[in-house]
């Protein structure tokens, strides 16, 4: 719909969906989005204003990367069985990632040097190593996320400060919270 500058997918995919606009949306309408064990499920670099929703993506490196993109929603997907992690922000601020499924990835959301980002209402579970993994990031808020089921940490800060997690029902992981330097 170009008037709405929304892009709703009427089949399932092979290959990456990437993202090469500002103010998009893009709407899966629960289509799967495959990928062969490499790249990305969906794609955003330098982005503002982007919203991701209704995805199934699975196969890839990583289900959903942003990279130096702000300000975008990422709501009701369902990431899983990717080989590194479910969802990956490197240098992305003011994001919403709210109310996913996150599963059977080696990693769950990892946020590199990113900040006041706001994760919340999401089910995290059985992502390997990590649920959520913070790097160098600061003043990220998670909220009512349920995160279990992971090897090393359901949720590690290293390097970050000024974080706020509440209100997440973390279970079943090596260690629950986890700080680091």
């Amino acid at each position: 719909n170009l008037a709405t500058k929304t892009c709703t997918l009427t089949i399932d995919l092979n290959e990456t969906v990437q993202i090469d606009g500002d103010n998009i949306i893009l709407d899966g309408n629960n289509h799967v989005i495959m990928g062969s064990g490499t790249g990305f499920g969906v794609y955003c670099n330098l982005r503002t204003g982007v919203t991701i929703r209704n995805i199934n993506a699975r196969g890839f490196d990583n289900g959903i990367f942003l990279n130096n993109s702000h300000n975008n929603t990422i709501t009701n997907n369902i990431i899983s069985f990717n080989v590194f992690q479910g969802f990956y922000l490197a240098w992305a601020s003011e994001n919403l990632i709210e109310g996913n499924l996150v599963s059977y990835n080696n990693g769950g959301i990892r946020f590199d040097i990113s900040g006041w980002n706001i994760i919340k209402q999401n089910t995290v579970i059985q992502n390997g190593n990590l649920g959520l993994m913070f790097l160098a990031s600061n003043v990220n808020t998670a909220i009512d996320n349920t995160i279990q089921g992971h090897s090393y940490a359901g949720i590690i800060f290293h390097v970050s400060s000024s974080n706020y997690a509440n209100g997440n029902l973390i279970t079943d992981n090596n260690r629950g919270v986890y700080f680091y330097l």
